[in-house]
């Protein structure tokens, strides 16, 4: 597992959405899928889609895998770190998924907060998914956020544990 976690955070450094495909397949052949890679890989490949830059094909390529491991991996949809994390990536690239809309990422956030109410960053994020107004609910989203920040909470270093999904959060916070 150290290896492939090294390997993973390689891909993720480089935004290397190929290997991180044949990484996915790998894991998909072998049934040794995690949760982890999984929702890692899926953020890296919305990632490249919506803000990295590509030729057609490239998006074409890389927005299918991204429809298609999103199918393979929602048998995680019962954990809440999961929803909140392929929440983000549908956020991210919902376009590209074949949403309309965010809503779904929205549904899966809350759905996390169901599973895990006592969460201040599952509610942080779907209050900030719900509401790009920086001055509406100022006041909660900061006092949010202040929670999160308490040493005891630990919420900033799991997320800095979480690959370039978790680095993308954090920098949502700034």
């Amino acid at each position: 597992m150290i290896k492939e976690e090294k390997k993973l955070q390689a891909i993720e450094q480089e935004y290397d959405w190929r290997n991180a495909i044949d990484l996915m397949e790998e894991a998909i052949s072998k049934t040794d899928l995690s949760q982890e890679l999984s929702y890692r890989i899926l953020f890296l490949l919305a990632y490249f889609c919506s803000d990295l830059p590509h030729n057609q094909q490239e998006l074409k390529q890389a927005s299918e895998k991204l429809k298609k491991y999103l199918q393979i991996s929602d048998r995680f949809a019962h954990d809440p770190e999961y929803l909140v994390f392929s929440g983000v990536t549908i956020y991210l690239a919902y376009f590209y998924i074949g949403y309309d809309s965010p809503v779904e990422a929205v549904n899966r956030i809350k759905k996390a907060i169901q599973i895990n109410s006592d969460n201040i960053f599952y509610q942080w994020l779907l209050n900030f998914v719900e509401d790009q107004d920086p001055d509406k609910n100022k006041s909660y989203k900061n006092e949010l956020l202040k929670n999160m920040l308490k040493d005891e909470n630990n919420y900033m270093e799991w997320l800095k544990s979480k690959g370039l999904v978790g680095e993308y959060l954090l920098g949502m916070m700034e």
